[in-house]
């Protein structure tokens, strides 16, 4: 189940991922982190990503499968409209959508097509429009699939999950366009993945003097590396989504197989 973080952190949003697809929104205690489900609205189709504008009131989800991305309209309460805004097409296998952090600019990476698609945003009406250029196109059979920005909105950082690396890109501040810096691994170079390597669906945040860990995780075990995976008794959780809370020392994370919420304390 993918997770956001509304931005004010009352509310954690986490989209079903079978039928019927839905968007599950709950409350979350401010000073012990606990949740309690608020609504349940339904979604169109299954969405594999969800994202929050910064004014948190307006929701976007990026179809895998489908390859659209869209944006539906979040009341005052949380709860999210069924029907969306605007449902637009992009790349194959669109994978993540996220604004930047003047809410002026959208970006979607697919990852079948390697591409990063490049959107205004006008966070009035909840309008998203095709920047021009409206693409920027990576390297063959990268896979870029997910992504952050730098708190000060210069950089964006965007894992791929065929090669396991993250791509640096400078972010224009008045036109919204990327621009390729650098490229480096997120794998030892002594280890063996099994399958090709998972980076992890939600890196909450960059760089930044007040928080400077990188979180990044792999669905697939390495056969060199030391792992980290999370029990519940009988069911190994393998953590898929992770959602940070910046103003508490906990984090949500949702297992790929065993469909629930875990809230986990970080340590120092």
């Amino acid at each position: 189940m993918p997770m956001a973080v509304s931005p004010d952190r009352r509310f954690l949003y986490a989209a079903a991922r079978s039928k019927p697809y839905s968007v599950f929104v709950y409350a979350i205690d401010p000073n012990t982190g606990a949740l309690k489900t608020l609504s349940v609205s339904a979604l169109a189709e299954s969405f594999p990503y969800i994202s929050l504008d910064k004014t948190g009131r307006y929701l976007f989800g990026a179809l895998y499968g489908s390859h659209l991305i869209s944006v539906n309209a979040v009341g005052g309460d949380g709860r999210v409209a069924p029907e969306p805004l605007q449902v637009i097409p992009v790349g194959r296998n669109a994978h993540s959508i996220r604004a930047d952090e003047s809410n002026r600019f959208v970006f979607v990476p697919t990852l079948g097509s390697d591409e990063i698609f490049q959107f205004t945003f006008d966070s009035k009406i909840g309008h998203l429009a095709s920047n021009t250029p409206a693409v920027f196109l990576m390297k063959p059979a990268l896979g870029p699939h997910h992504f952050i920005t730098s708190s000060d909105n210069k950089f964006v950082y965007v894992l791929s999950e065929l090669t396991g690396s993250v791509t640096t890109f400078s972010l224009n501040s008045g036109t919204g366009l990327l621009t390729e810096v650098s490229s480096a691994s997120g794998l030892s170079p002594e280890s063996i993945v099994r399958r090709a390597a998972r980076p992890s669906r939600r890196a909450r945040r960059p760089a930044a003097a007040q928080h400077r860990q990188r979180y990044l995780g792999r669905r697939f075990a390495s056969d060199t590396e030391p792992q980290v995976s999370l029990h519940d008794g009988a069911h190994q959780q393998f953590p898929r989504y992770v959602q940070r809370r910046w103003c508490k020392r906990q984090a949500y994370l949702s297992g790929q197989y065993a469909h629930r919420e875990t809230t986990t304390r970080l340590c120092d």
